[in-house]
């Protein structure tokens, strides 16, 4: 079964019941203006929980060679996290590009991101609803042959007031500025979430048509500079006129 980003994160929060270490989930998905796009799911391990992870018969990482067609795998932090990114045409294309990620996981198996529904209008405005966040497992076994775990475990251990093991963060970037995002920090066309890592949860977002043709700072610029030749350019033509009148006089 193919090693996907939600069963990486569970790797690690295998060996996180044992110690004192923290995991890192980014999903950033980049909406241009034409629809398409670029969803990447980063998983980032501190170097403690990776010395622990990556021992001589155990690879973290191993299997991303299995992904499905078009995601594409990368070493993030010097080495101790996993990129897996993959390119979309429009939001149809999104929404079958995760699901197929997450072909093969049970119902008792984590999840970051589902029900994906991105919609961008012809003049670039675009809206966006998933649930996203981080689902525990709730089985008890064995993961990458050699790593126990226990959901219900792991499920004590997120939900705990003072967890700080599991950092979980949405990014949505939009062609244009963002209008509406509950529960986002946003900040221009970007607005980012921080989940809490007990389950997914319904979020939304809907940015505005982007702007268009010269950037503000380039026309004011352009507009100082031709009203500063017009000037330059009157001076002349006055100076011309009062040395003719003076001739004809």
């Amino acid at each position: 079964m193919p090693l996907t980003a939600p069963r990486i994160v569970l790797l690690a929060l295998a060996a996180v019941l044992a110690s004192a270490c923290q995991v890192r989930v980014t999903t950033d998905v980049r909406v241009d203006a034409d629809g398409a796009g670029r969803l990447a799911l980063v998983v980032g391990l501190d170097e403690e929980l990776y010395a622990a992870l990556a021992t001589d018969d155990f690879d973290p990482f191993a299997g991303l060679d299995e992904l499905p067609d078009g995601w594409q795998s990368a070493a993030h932090d010097d080495g101790r996290g996993i990129e897996i990114a993959v390119d979309f045409a429009d939001g149809a294309d999104l929404a079958a590009r995760v699901a197929a990620l997450s072909d093969g996981l049970g119902p008792d198996d984590p999840r970051l991101l589902e029900d994906v529904d991105l919609r961008v209008a012809a003049d670039g405005s675009a809206t966006f609803g998933a649930r996203a966040g981080f689902a525990p497992p709730t089985a008890t076994g064995i993961v990458g042959g050699a790593m126990p775990f226990d959901g219900d475990d792991l499920a004590a251990l997120l939900a705990a007031p003072d967890q700080d093991v599991l950092d979980v963060v949405l990014r949505i970037r939009f062609p244009g500025p963002v209008e509406e995002a509950p529960g986002a920090v946003v900040d221009g066309n970007v607005a980012t979430w921080t989940l809490a890592p007990t389950g997914l949860v319904d979020v939304t977002a809907r940015a505005a048509v982007p702007a268009t043709g010269v950037p503000t700072p380039v026309l004011i610029g352009a507009m100082t500079l031709v009203a500063a030749s017009a000037l330059v350019v009157g001076r002349t033509v006055r100076r011309r006129r009062r040395r003719w009148f003076s001739r004809g006089a």
